[in-house]
């Protein structure tokens, strides 16, 4: 179950942070990296890894955050939306993980080698390519909205959410006989 509740919220938060790296261009390795391009390549591990992730990882630092929020993401017709619920009491909590990914999104953006899950690099690379991102703070959670005008851009935006949706459902097959 913890391993659902992490994949979830390692969805979530990536998403809410990543447009603070907007600069900083995230190359897998099915990639071909420019010049400017391979100062910022990263190790890339595992679609969602909240464990090995350095951008992911600060919310499990974060006692009983991971265990205590829900998520979803959906494709819409201009890219994808993605909401969580936090519980009051892990408001703080929650606020002291935003800093660390924060803080470790700008080590990125300013050429440090960072670890990135699959999650966390697409993310990346949505912002450089010109999505743009919404935050909306809500009594009782998160909303972020990825979008874009240009097809191209929400195609990829589009593909990003729907790969996240079939890695969740894996990660929930993988435990379908726990109580959810």
């Amino acid at each position: 179950m913890k391993k659902i509740i992490a994949a979830t919220l390692t969805v979530f938060c990536v998403t809410s942070l990543m447009a603070f790296a907007q600069q900083a261009e995230v190359e897998t390795e099915h990639s071909k990296p420019d010049a400017h391009a391979q100062q910022h390549t990263h190790p890339e591990s595992a679609w969602l890894d909240i464990m090995n992730c350095e951008i992911c990882k600060n919310m499990s630092a974060q006692e009983g955050l991971i265990e205590s929020m829900t998520w979803e993401t959906h494709v819409i017709p201009t890219g994808m939306m993605h909401f969580t619920v936090v519980p009051d009491k892990m408001r703080p909590k929650l606020d002291v993980a935003e800093k660390g990914m924060k803080q470790t999104i700008a080590e990125i953006t300013q050429g440090q080698q960072k670890k990135c899950c699959g999650y966390c690099a697409g993310m990346s690379k949505l912002m450089a390519a010109g999505a743009q991102q919404t935050e909306i703070r809500t009594e009782g959670g998160d909303v972020s909205l990825v979008t874009s005008k240009d097809p191209a851009v929400i195609a990829k935006i589009q593909a990003h959410a729907k790969k996240t949706k079939e890695e969740f459902a894996k990660i929930m097959a993988g435990h379908s006989d726990q109580d959810h």
